[in-house]
């Protein structure tokens, strides 16, 4: 089958999609053309009338970078992994959490918040030993205006919204999340989910 046959036979029909909000999984269409996103997940955790803020769950852990550097209290203590969120605001660290505790923090997910107050998170954290259960760090993220990102859905070849599942999406740390959320939102996407990130090496 031509490639052009491939694109068109899995593309999402735009009229099927929801619109984005909080909680939800970007997932890069098989086709994508922008290599920056080509088989990312991202998770919305922010949409207002200014932008759309998403933090990306499937990159390698930033090897440069080191929490205690970030966060003094928690050197010679906890050795978290601190992940990729995205290309923008690389200086800005953001935290996904279960615990519904902190102050201002804002929900994403049921049982899923996103940052809060700083100091009373690092008291937590620093209290729970089941911590690494419980919350992630990320710096950066992906962001959009909410026009640019619905014209990039309705386009075709871009984003297919899916719903997320913080233990398997935030906590679990797939290898391949791509293909592992594509797989479970049904035969279409299962097939979708072993196209590899360069098709034409297939």
């Amino acid at each position: 089958m031509r490639r052009q046959d491939l694109e068109k036979f899995y593309r999402i029909p735009p009229a099927g999609q929801p619109r984005p909000r909080e909680g939800m999984l970007l997932l890069a269409e098989p086709f994508m053309r922008d290599f920056v996103f080509r088989h990312s997940v991202v998770l919305i955790v922010s949409v207002s009338e200014k932008d759309v803020l998403g933090i990306r769950l499937d990159l390698p852990p930033l090897a440069e970078q080191s929490l205690s550097h970030i966060i003094p209290e928690f050197k010679n203590v906890l050795d978290f992994d601190i992940g990729n969120g995205g290309p923008v605001g690389r200086d800005t660290l953001f935290f996904l959490h279960t615990y519904a505790d902190v102050k201002n923090s804002s929900p994403v997910l049921p049982g899923l918040w996103v940052n809060g107050d700083f100091e009373q998170m690092k008291q937590i954290v620093l209290q729970d030993p089941e911590r690494e259960k419980h919350i992630r760090f990320f710096l950066g993220y992906a962001g959009w205006t909410p026009r640019q990102l619905q014209d990039e859905i309705e386009r075709g070849q871009s984003w297919i919204l899916g719903a997320a599942n913080a233990e398997r999406d935030v906590f679990a740390k797939e290898k391949n999340m791509w293909a592992s959320v594509m797989a479970q939102m049904g035969r279409k996407y299962e097939v979708c989910s072993r196209f590899p990130t360069i098709p034409i090496m297939n």
